[in-house]
């Protein structure tokens, strides 16, 4: 999500970002956010051992010196750290969807292959930016159950008072 959201202001922005550094950074900032924090040396290390052209060029699988080329990346992967989180207004706190989709589903007794097939139309939505971003995740999450019970062919009603009642259980 932050990786579409970036790209796109970045490249409002300037047209020198290239997609390879946006990657990168949303790795390292990722890692930050879900508590397994990584150097930003080993990320560095493994962009520049990922590089395309190294096995060409026949170069051998070490990591990169502390060069000149291995500052600049990291001010540069720093810099675009802080315009994503800028983009985000700093709040790298996401609520997913999935843990609603299962009580809605339990809520409305529907089968395993209809939960699955609605899990899997929740992965499908965070392919649209303006899904995940726009809509509140217990919506998404609605939507993708009723989605996977009209392509099962479920259409019993099923009588439910509020949304408050669903998350009580």
């Amino acid at each position: 999500m932050a990786y579409g959201i970036a790209y796109k202001s970045a490249k409002g922005k300037s047209d020198d970002v290239e997609v390879d550094f946006l990657a990168v950074t949303c790795l390292f900032l990722a890692a930050k956010v879900e508590e397994h924090p990584r150097e930003i040396r080993s990320i560095v290390n493994v962009h520049t051992y990922l590089q395309p052209g190294r096995e060409a060029a026949k170069k051998p699988p070490y990591f990169p010196q502390l060069d000149h080329s291995y500052w600049e990346m990291k001010e540069r992967i720093v810099a675009l750290e802080q315009d994503i989180l800028r983009v985000l207004a700093f709040d790298a706190n996401v609520t997913h969807p999935y843990t609603y989709a299962i009580v809605f589903a339990e809520a409305l007794h529907c089968s395993r292959s209809v939960l699955h097939l609605a899990l899997s139309v929740l992965n499908d939505s965070y392919c649209d930016p303006a899904i995940c971003l726009h809509c509140a995740p217990h919506t998404v999450a609605a939507a993708a159950v009723y989605i996977a019970r009209r392509l099962q062919n479920v259409h019993e009603s099923v009588k439910v008072r509020t949304c408050d009642d669903l998350m009580r259980r």
